[in-house]
């Protein structure tokens, strides 16, 4: 779990179980060498067997606010590791 506060209740979960309007943080990996952690922060819009829909922002960093689709594997393979993500809600 990244951020601590009392209203802010974190869960681990997958991007397949996780509740839709949860707060998800992640540990993205950088597309190049030497690779590094990009950290992100996005909120589940909608799920479907395929896929999910995030609501976020700069994620091509054009400070734009963007819905985006992704497959589970494409964001398995962005992430940093396995797991290297958390789920959150607010209380």
């Amino acid at each position: 779990m990244w951020y601590s506060d009392p209203y802010a209740i974190g869960q681990s979960t997958t991007m397949q179980l996780a509740p839709l309007g949860w707060i998800i943080q992640m540990r993205l990996r950088s597309t190049s060498q030497p690779y590094y952690v990009i950290p992100h922060t996005a909120i589940l819009y909608s799920r479907d067997a395929n896929g999910f829909t995030f609501l976020d922002s700069n994620w091509f960093n054009d400070n734009t606010v963007w819905l985006h689709c992704m497959t589970y594997t494409e964001f398995d393979n962005k992430l940093w590791g396995p797991g290297q993500f958390s789920g959150y809600y607010i209380q």
